[in-house]
């Protein structure tokens, strides 16, 4: 890691994060991106160096963990059960892969992805859409088809505004019928909700 360097002792020039020290920097001056960005090689530095002990491909990893090959080359920020997935696979522990402590971690299988079982547990296609038509007849108010994102997303959209008692307002029914993604949805959704009852 350029300008960084492992530590047993301090330097009045010195600031530390955890086992590190950047050399002649003040972090106080770092943007918050350029630290995070640090903090995220590091991570991937010692999930990289796990598998290439193990003698593990990362295609083979992927496939075990239940996501794309892509993730491991990204070096981005993993999702929580994407993380879990690789610390069952390789059986090391959280603490290590963040922070670079014990490495040794209890065998477990939690998060252990399960394909059978998923796709056994997963509703049909004609079932979620069942479901939806149900759903976009709200009392006296239907909800259209929105075509940009299809009825499944729909389906969760409609189902998280009625987990927070919004699904009869209009601007929620218009949001529903209009975005273009689960994630614009769930973002608009969620700014009505703050809007109501946060204030």
């Amino acid at each position: 890691m350029s300008g960084w360097k492992k530590s047993l002792t301090g330097y009045a020039n010195e600031t530390a994060i955890g086992k590190y020290k950047f050399v002649g920097k003040d972090l106080g001056k770092m943007s918050k991106s350029a630290v995070d960005s640090e903090y995220l090689s590091d991570v991937w530095t010692r999930i990289n160096s796990t598998i290439a002990e193990q003698g593990i491909k990362k295609k083979d990893i992927a496939k075990r963990c239940g996501f794309d090959r892509k993730i491991l080359s990204s070096y981005s920020n993993l999702s929580l059960t994407y993380f879990a997935r690789i610390c069952e696979e390789l059986n090391v522990s959280a603490d290590f892969f963040l922070f670079g402590l014990d490495k040794v971690k209890e065998k477990t299988n939690k998060a252990r992805y399960s394909p059978e079982k998923y796709y056994k547990e997963m509703p049909k296609q004609r079932d979620i859409i069942r479901t939806a038509r149900r759903m976009m007849v709200h009392e006296r108010n239907s909800i259209t088809l929105n075509n940009k994102c299809g009825i499944s997303v729909q389906k969760k959209l409609m189902t998280l505004a009625n987990d927070f008692h919004l699904l009869e307002r209009k601007e929620i029914r218009e949001i529903i019928e209009n975005c273009k993604s689960y994630e614009e949805g769930q973002q608009k959704i969620m700014r009505v909700y703050e809007a109501i009852y946060m204030q």
